[in-house]
This record gives structure tokens, sequence and C-alpha cells, in this order.
């Protein structure tokens, strides 16, 4: 259990061990066979933990796979729907695997009460191959898209940076194949664990990685040490920007208008660098519009300008709870 203060904790739990993939970046490749708890002690588990921790708002499941058994998770999902389960439930799931009885299942809940983590990691064939990753990556994003579409689930998709056979203009690649599927794409960066099969063959990928615990990927023969650099910039800037959830009207509005989401993030970063010398986490709210204002405005078509600042002004009200300043309302300029 973490505590996360006046707006409630995760309680982490886990309904089963092992996974039945053996993807060659993960611990769980290093071990044979999958232990489940049954529905029944799964739920009984559950309403304990409703009775006893009033203060927990989330209860995560940690379980690599949680639909591996399809009959399994839907039972759960099910039983879940019932008003005396009140929390947030967390899965991550193989989004593939989801069936017509689980997208039936899954589009009765409420809004919010339900949340998927869904792996893609990469959309390039050759490495998906290389990683014994063996999906479809369009049966995951249809997948994903059509969970996304009901509106009453948020749902995650990943990516990992630094994967074999995959570039900066690879990963580029996965990224835009990805964006706008899903509520959040979070980018993760490979880390080389001990027991992993990409670990044992590091030095025929090239890796070189750091020397303590996560062991993250610093470079390999197909991408370097600052083009790694520079993804990790661009999820520090998606993390401001697109995950907090502070510009949701403007990016909805601006996002399917891009030609390369990917290339946006990019020259969003870019552009942040050159404004201003501070960490990202350190620059102020109204500079954080003000910046994205200035870097997005040169990239709208001259008739729709407006419409950009009508939409930065209302995620402002909304997330800032105060009026805008006149650099958004244009009654100042830009000063």
């Amino acid at each position: 259990y973490r505590d996360g203060g006046p707006t409630g904790g995760v309680l982490y739990y886990e309904s089963a061990r092992g996974c039945p993939y053996a993807c060659a970046y993960c611990l769980s490749s290093a071990t044979q066979g999958v232990r489940m708890k049954s529905v029944e002690q799964t739920l009984a588990d559950l309403r304990q933990f409703e009775s006893l921790r009033a203060d927990c708002r989330i209860i995560k499941f940690v379980d690599r796979t949680f639909n591996a058994d399809r009959e399994r998770a839907n039972r759960i999902w099910a039983a879940l729907l019932d008003e005396q389960y009140t929390k947030r439930y967390h899965f991550e799931i193989c989004a593939s695997l989801l069936n017509e009885e689980s997208f039936s299942i899954l589009s009765r809940f409420p809004k919010g009460k339900i949340q998927l983590e869904c792996g893609l990691q990469s959309t390039y064939p050759q490495t998906l191959d290389a990683v014994a990753r063996h999906i479809r990556p369009q049966d995951v994003l249809s997948a994903v898209r059509r969970v996304h579409a009901m509106g009453n689930i948020h749902v995650h998709l990943d990516l990992i940076a630094g994967l074999p056979y995959e570039g900066y203009d690879r990963f580029a690649q996965s990224f835009d194949d990805a964006y706008g599927s899903c509520d959040l794409l979070q980018l993760g960066f490979l880390k080389l664990l001990y027991g992993t099969k990409l670990r044992e063959n590091m030095e025929e990928y090239g890796y070189i990685c750091e020397s303590d615990p996560p062991y993250t990927v610093l470079q390999s023969k197909w991408i370097t040490y600052p083009e790694l650099q520079r993804l990790a910039h661009i999820a520090q800037t998606l993390e401001r920007y697109d995950e907090s959830g502070r510009f949701s009207h403007t990016l909805r509005w601006l996002m399917p208008q891009v030609a390369s989401p990917f290339r946006f993030w990019e020259g969003l970063t870019d552009y942040l660098a050159h404004a201003d010398p501070r960490p990202l986490q350190k620059i102020s709210q109204p500079d954080a519009y003000r910046y994205f204002l200035a870097y997005a405005d040169p990239l709208v078509p001259d008739p729709e300008r407006g419409l950009l600042r009508e939409c930065l002004c209302a995620d402002f009200r909304e997330h800032e709870h105060k009026n805008p300043p006149r650099f958004l309302t244009g009654t100042e300029g830009d000063r």
C-alpha cells in the first residue's frame, strides 16, 4: 500500500504470478508457468480491501497480463460492475486478447472505475521478433482504439525506447502509429535486467547501460546516447503538457491537425530548451502556457489562431482556476 495523502492511496495487489509470454526484456521470461488465484478468492480479497481500506483510492493489479486467461478476467470484470466495489481498478492487459464479451463488459462500467494499461512497446515487426513479443501491432491498436472510443475507461499505452533494431526515426514512427489511440501514451526506456535474454545478448546488440539498477540503456547499435537523451526530454515534455491533463481542450483540438505527433512534441521540446534554461519542472504554469502558444501559433493557419487561444483560455480557466493572463486573451500580445 502506498499512501497518497488527502487524495487517497494506491493498493498494489497480485492475483496472478508469472506470465504466459517470454518477452526478452522482462524478468518474467526467466520463470515458467502462471499461478492464478481463483475468481472467488480474488473477489473475496477485493471485498476485504473495500471494507478495511477506506483511505485507498485505487487498487492496482500488478499481474503481468491480467487477461491471459480471458474467461477468468471477464468473470472478475463482470463482478466488479456491482456497486459494492467502489474503488478505481487498474489492470495491465494484452489488448489483443480482448474478445467480444470483454468489450461488452467493459463498456458497462461507470466512467473512471476502470483503468487499463496495454503494452505495445513498438510497431516495428523486426523489433518485436527480436524481443520475442509475438503480437500484431495493428490488433493491439485496434482493440485499444475500440476501448478508448467507449469514453468510460482510461487507457494507457506503453512504448519502450532502446529496443533492438529500432533507431530514433523508427521509434518516431511507432510513436506516430500509437498516438491518439489512447488517453495516455507512456514512453519507457529499456532496462537490461539481469536474468533477461537481452542482458545476455547485450554485447551482440552493442548495448551500453547504466551500471546501477535499473540498468537503463544508454545506447545501442541503432540509437545513440544523445538520441536517447533527447527522447527522455521529449518524455518530460509529454508528461508536463499531455499526461498532466492541463492542456486537454487544446490538445484535443490541435493534435488531429498535426502531420506527425512525434515531430510536434520534438519541436516543442527543442523550443522549450531554447526559450528557458530552467528544468521543465521549474517553469511556472503561466510560462508553460506562454511557451506553448509561442511554439504552436505559427503552426496553425491564420484563420484558426483565435481558436488556439480560445482552447488555451478554456484550459487555463478549468485547470488553473483563475482568469487567463492577457497574453492568452490577446489583449496584451505576447508580453
